[in-house]
């Protein structure tokens, strides 16, 4: 079979797809108005969506609350101060860029209540955050991180929560608490991942880097793992650091 990844759709109204594999056959491209693409090569056809072009907070806002947007690329670095709650399936890619908390004025700034979420190719700081704001929060739904930077800095909370039956896959990425008291609530490392201990949600690494707790010794209060089965974690060296890595066993 043949798979295709369309990247951006740039403001000039050009569009970018790549092909995975070698494309012996002509292809015939169709675009529709409701930003579907077909593309035809030989007796095979592929379809998908145009990533809507994001470049403000503003654009960010309304394509996560408009229910014809189902894939968002961003094209600059953008600030969020407003809580954002994604109730709806939604692939957003960062494009490499910066998504920036430390002007959030909520404690959960991006916030999944509902649907199947991808978040990827970029980066989420709340480095300058207030320390009760958690950078990424799945509170419904299913959430997967995928080639994702998440910075917080906080001895009180976490980079990545989740609770009232919200799944999150940790595919790769880099998950750091940058702060330097231990866990203010029970001591030991700061924390990098936390499920709600009333409502409980499901975090399942399959990869990714955390400089802080160790995923394999699970929640604070709860115990378990947030380690995949068949995976492990690591002890490692990043960057100087000591942190943990997620890997096949």
């Amino acid at each position: 079979l043949y798979r295709t990844n369309i990247l951006k759709r740039k403001s000039d109204g050009k569009l970018f797809i790549t092909f995975n594999g070698t494309m012996n056959d002509p292809a015939d491209i169709i675009l529709s108005k409701t930003d579907k693409i077909n593309v035809s090569i030989g007796d095979k056809t592929i379809s998908g969506n145009i990533p809507k072009v994001i470049s403000s907070a503003e654009d960010f806002t309304t394509a996560l609350t408009d229910s014809d947007t189902t894939s968002i690329v961003l094209e600059n670095n953008i600030s969020v101060a407003d809580q954002i709650k994604i109730e709806k399936d939604l692939r957003i890619d960062l494009g490499g860029h910066i998504i920036s908390l430390n002007n959030s004025t909520v404690d959960t700034p991006l916030r999944i209540d509902s649907g199947n979420v991808v978040l990827s190719n970029g980066t989420i700081d709340a480095t300058f955050a207030n320390e009760t704001v958690v950078p990424v929060c799945c509170f419904g739904g299913t959430l997967e991180l995928n080639n994702l930077t998440v910075y917080a800095k906080t001895s009180k909370e976490s980079c990545v929560f989740c609770g009232w039956g919200g799944i999150v896959n940790i595919i790769s990425g880099v998950y750091e608490n940058l702060a330097k008291d231990k866990y203010f609530w029970a001591g030991g490392s700061p924390l990098v991942l936390n499920i709600s201990n009333d409502n409980v949600g499901t975090i399942n690494c399959f990869g990714g880097i955390f400089i802080g707790k160790d995923p394999a010794l699970g929640d604070d209060r709860l115990g378990g793992t947030f380690v995949a089965e068949g995976y492990k974690s690591e002890k490692i060296t990043y960057q100087g650091k000591k942190a943990f890595m997620v890997i096949k066993k």
